[in-house]
């Protein structure tokens, strides 16, 4: 989960500082499909909420085609923040050595990546006892990868490497 501020860095230089962003903006996605919000959806928005995140300019959650996202409820301004989620509430490496202090962080110093695999399975493992448990009951059981694609589906993407010419 990210910071709603550093999206809005994002959004600034994505623009142009001083650039004032429209929900009517050319070329922007088509409007959200209706979507009743699932239970975890709903649950994940109580609790991000109730521990202090905002959603000032936005609407979520929403359907974009088959992909949940945000959708803006008004005109943003450069460096206004579309939303906010407090630190605590994010799953980082910081938070992870707190929870499981006997992991061995030295040993995985430079890698982030693995230090937040184990804790997310951890906490996924705690299930409704997990602080993170609305956030971790929302994600995705599969997530969509290379790994599920058929072969023909990825020989037509990467018709070089069905012809060993990748490379070459």
């Amino acid at each position: 989960m990210a910071a709603g501020t550093h999206s809005a860095h994002s959004i600034e230089r994505a623009a142009g500082a001083g650039t004032k962003l429209s929900s009517t903006t050319p070329n922007a996605p088509a409007a959200a499909e209706a979507h009743t919000p699932t239970p975890e959806e709903t649950a994940l928005k109580q609790w991000l909420i109730s521990h202090g995140a905002t959603f000032e300019c936005v609407d979520w959650p929403v359907w974009l085609g088959n992909s949940r996202g945000v959708v803006a409820t008004k005109d943003i301004d450069a460096l206004e923040p579309m939303f906010t989620v407090p630190e605590s509430l994010m799953m980082t490496p910081a938070a992870a050595a707190v929870a499981l202090p006997d992991l061995g962080h030295a040993f995985f110093a430079d890698q982030d990546h693995v230090v937040l695999s184990v804790f997310l399975m951890h906490e996924r493992a705690r299930g409704e006892a997990s602080f993170w448990h609305p956030y971790i009951a929302s994600l995705p059981g599969e997530p969509e990868g290379l790994m599920r694609w058929t072969p023909e589906v990825f020989f037509l993407l990467f018709p070089d490497v069905a012809r060993g010419t990748r490379g070459s």
